[in-house]
């Protein structure tokens, strides 16, 4: 697996792998299309990539993606489920299911900082 920077040619990755995130439990909850359109979900990732935006993408020696991990900061009113403040940015994760349990999560979350503010890993010393 190899990691590289998030552009803004990966906003249709990130939009999939947002429903994905969404619909974690198997219960399709959130479609691609509400991601793209809906409010309640767009705002997550429209006009990715800003200035502020960061991101990772996982994949496979051949170029294929794995998954993501993203961080966007957002002001009180674009905010989601989970707002805690304008200068704390709000993470986004998920892997494809054919990678999932394979360590592509400790590997993605351990990449995920934001200039600026304070990177937790919560996968140990040894991600991946």
């Amino acid at each position: 697996m190899q990691l590289r920077p998030t552009t803004s040619a990966d906003l249709p990755l990130l939009e999939q792998l947002l429903v994905e995130a969404l619909n974690w439990t198997g219960e399709t909850r959130v479609t691609l299309e509400q991601v793209r359109s809906d409010p309640e979900h767009a705002h997550h990732l429209a006009g990715w990539q800003r200035a502020t935006d960061v991101g990772t993408v996982a994949e496979t020696e051949a170029g294929e993606p794995v998954g993501a991990a993203w961080a966007r900061l957002a002001t009180r009113a674009e905010a989601g489920y989970g707002f805690v403040a304008d200068d704390v940015p709000e993470l986004g994760l998920a892997v494809l299911a054919p990678y999932r349990g394979h360590g592509q999560t400790c590997s993605l979350i351990s990449t995920a900082h934001v200039p600026g503010t304070w990177a937790v890993n919560t996968c140990g010393s040894s991600p991946g």
